[in-house]
């Protein structure tokens, strides 16, 4: 789930950072999820998304920090499907991001490394769009919260098969 060759950039090598807009939206968000106090006529949050970066370093390597949204949210975790049904929000996203990357020229298969920022579903996406050779990375207790994942643990937000 980590990978030391994200890491051993060698001094003075410079690297490219893409902004990838991965097509999620989200909209009907109450603006008490996530602003308080709240506003006069300001009842919902006007549609929110989330960005994805491919980081491509002078050494060749490439990266991407984080997944956006599947498709179909019904890839995710039954404890995510759950959640986001309840919501009331409108959830969409048209495409993954490793679709998005080939549009562009990039196969999926030249990314060594995905990085989530965070557990959040907003950020996770789909890692099974990528060949098995690429690496998921993630930060200090993340495995000790939700590995092995989803069906082993049935709450967590992440699926077992997103770590393969």
């Amino acid at each position: 789930m980590t990978s030391k060759a994200l890491f051993d950039i060698p001094p003075g090598a410079t690297a490219q950072v893409s902004i990838i807009d991965p097509t999620f939206r989200l909209s009907n968000t109450p603006m008490g999820y996530l602003l308080t106090p709240g506003m006069d006529g300001f009842d919902t949050l006007d549609p929110l998304t989330t960005w994805s970066f491919l980081v491509q370093s002078s050494t060749g390597q490439r990266a991407l920090f984080d997944l956006g949204v599947p498709p179909d949210i019904n890839t995710f975790s039954p404890a995510v499907v759950q959640k986001l049904k309840a919501s009331g929000w409108t959830v969409e996203a048209k495409q993954h991001v490793a679709d998005i990357l080939k549009e562009n020229g990039v196969d999926p298969a030249e990314i060594g490394d995905v990085i989530w920022s965070h557990w959040h579903w907003d950020h996770i996406g789909d890692p099974s769009t990528f060949p098995g050779t690429t690496n998921l990375v993630v930060g200090p207790g993340f495995k000790d919260a939700f590995y092995p994942g989803y069906p082993a643990k049935p709450d967590a937000p992440v699926k077992e098969s997103d770590f393969k």
